[in-house]
């Protein structure tokens, strides 16, 4: 219940998605950013993006084999803004969002498929209507948290390891304490609180 948006009761979270075996799918890193201004989240979301995990992605992507990687955006405003920056920063990208057109979306999942496309830019709302099951990727990088936890779950049975390259599949999620709301579907109450208050700006979460 939601009491003139003050205060909101809410059952505990029981039942974490990460409680999951599907989760054990892949090594899970949350990255805490700082936010103050819910007006100025979406600045400060492309800048922890930018700074924090840009330079890792662009390394994984030109590691060759087993560098694919599915960039998760549940807002389209934001989709729009990424898509600038990967394009200023010559980073090869196809996108697939709910405006994505039935000719271009099968190009997509092909060239992902064939392992041939080195990331995959993917909408929430692409993924809320078509439930697209990709394949060929081993990475996932959430620029948000899903708003459906099972959605998370989704993401992480698309990964799986190239079979020419030795490694773990991995997911990077970027969140800060606006978020705490899908954090806890995701983390459950407790592990939410300590990654929300924490001293460490980074968490590795094993199912």
């Amino acid at each position: 219940a939601n009491a003139a948006g003050r205060v909101i009761a809410q059952p505990a979270c029981a039942d974490p998605a990460l409680a999951s075996p599907l989760a054990r799918n892949a090594r899970q890193l949350f990255a805490r950013f700082d936010a103050d201004d819910p007006t100025a989240l979406a600045d400060a979301r492309l800048r922890a993006f930018r700074t924090r995990v840009l330079p890792t992605l662009r390394r994984t992507l030109e590691s060759g084999a087993g560098g694919q990687t599915i960039l998760y955006v549940p807002a389209y405003f934001d989709f729009v803004r990424l898509r600038g920056l990967l394009a200023d920063e010559d980073i090869p990208f196809a996108s697939l969002s709910e405006y994505t057109s039935a000719k271009s979306v099968s190009r997509a999942r092909t060239a992902l498929a064939h392992r041939e496309l080195p990331l995959l830019v993917y909408t929430e709302r692409a993924h809320f209507f078509r439930r697209h099951h990709l394949r060929g990727a081993s990475h996932a990088v959430l620029y948000g948290l899903p708003t459906y936890a099972h959605f998370y779950l989704e993401l992480l049975s698309m990964l799986e390891p190239a079979p020419e390259a030795a490694g773990e599949c991995t997911c990077v999620a970027l969140f800060c304490r606006f978020d705490v709301q899908p954090l806890r579907r995701l983390v459950g109450d407790e592990r939410a609180a300590a990654m929300l208050g924490g001293r460490e700006e980074s968490y590795v979460v094993a199912a």
